[in-house]
């Protein structure tokens, strides 16, 4: 592994022209949606992603408030039984001047289950107990995100919209061969 959690993607036109953010929630510090990828994404990029071995069938959508930050980072689960922790992401930014996503090394031990408002799982560890490996401001580019490590996000001033791109549970493509079939078709933004 390369030990870069995250790359810019070219992916133009990817959204589909007939998806709308969701409502802000009532709470108006956070939410978070889920929906099946043919509601959010064009068909076209989907075909492309599948094209080169990403099945893309779900997209989870976040928002936070300013400086609604977590006390932790989060690996996320897509089963419990057996448990299958997501390798991947690709996610587009609306907003979040001043925010940051960072990753951290993966500690060992137990592994305990956790439970979002949308009822997706997630595993969470406490961030000072974590070392930083990697870190983006992702403003605007659509970002490939590694998401099987500790990653988490520290909010700025201004509120977040993250619209993730999730794959196939079952498929067994790896981060490293996501990013190499990106790189294949020059769709990967390499970096330092």
């Amino acid at each position: 592994m390369s030990g870069k959690c995250w790359y810019n993607i070219s992916a133009v036109n990817s959204l589909s022209d007939n998806w709308k953010l969701p409502e802000y929630p009532k709470s108006g510090n956070y939410g978070i949606w889920k929906y099946r990828a043919i509601e959010v994404f064009n068909k076209e990029w989907l075909n492309s992603m599948s094209d080169i071995g990403i099945d893309i069938v779900s997209a989870m959508v976040f928002y936070r408030g300013p400086y609604m930050g977590t006390k932790g980072a989060h690996v996320d689960v897509g089963t419990i039984e057996p448990l299958n922790i997501v390798k991947f992401g690709f996610n587009w930014i609306i907003g979040g001047r001043g925010s940051k996503m960072l990753w951290y090394e993966r500690p060992k031990g137990d592994l305990k289950v956790l439970y979002t408002p949308a009822n997706t799982p997630y595993i969470q560890w406490l961030d000072t107990d974590l070392k930083e490996i990697d870190s983006t401001t992702m403003e605007s580019s659509p970002t490939l995100v590694k998401v099987d490590v500790p990653h988490k996000v520290s909010m700025g001033p201004a509120p977040r919209w993250c619209i993730s791109a999730r794959p196939r549970l079952e498929s067994s493509i790896t981060w490293d061969e996501a990013v190499e079939n990106l790189r294949s078709k020059k769709l990967l933004v390499e970096r330092p």
